[in-house]
Order: C-alpha cells, then sequence, then structure tokens
C-alpha cells in the first residue's frame, strides 16, 4: 500500500514492511520557503501550491520495496517525474497554479 501526507516508514514504522512508498506532501520545504520569504521581506501570505518543482511534493523512498520494484520501474518514474517537473507533461489538476 501507499501512504501519503508523510513518508510512511517513519511515521509508523512498525508497518513500513506494506508501504511500497509514500506521497509526501513536502511540508518541511514548505515551512523552509515562508520562512526565508519572512527573513527577506518578500512573505506574502495566501496558499502555497506544492509542486515537484518546488519539492512540496515528494515520492518518498521505497525503503524495503526497493529491491522488489524492477529498476525499469523506477527509471520510467523517475523520468515521468522529470517530464513533469520540466512541463513535457501537464498532470490533470484542480490546482489554482494552472
Amino acid at each position: 500500500m501507499m501512504w501519503v501526507d508523510t513518508d510512511g516508514c517513519i511515521s509508523a514504522a512498525a508497518y513500513c514492511k506494506y508501504f511500497i512508498t509514500s506521497v509526501e506532501k513536502g511540508i518541511t520545504e514548505s515551512v523552509k520557503t515562508a520562512v526565508l520569504a519572512a527573513a527577506h521581506n518578500t512573505f506574502k501570505g495566501g496558499n502555497y501550491i506544492g509542486t515537484l518543482q518546488n519539492g512540496g511534493a515528494v515520492l518518498a523512498p521505497y525503503h524495503e520495496f526497493a529491491s522488489k520494484i524492477p529498476a525499469s520501474l523506477q527509471s520510467e518514474i523517475n523520468q515521468l517525474k522529470t517530464q513533469i517537473e520540466h512541463g513535457m507533461i501537464n498532470p490533470a489538476t484542480k490546482s489554482p497554479v494552472q
């Protein structure tokens, strides 16, 4: 199964053996961005939209499943991530970013 919001292997370590991966919100990066903006007097408030590009959406490591997921599939996932980051693939979303 997959965990969401944080790395399940950290948040619920006892169940790590069940998590293929986690889709993280990138909270650390989001907070860092807000704090640095405040420190530089550029903080404007409002919504922060986490994306692959800004580290606000992250696929966690595969942990115990790393050896069970074919390298070719891991490579394909990484390629898709890169294509999304560079705007070559535009995922369907209701995000206000679009």
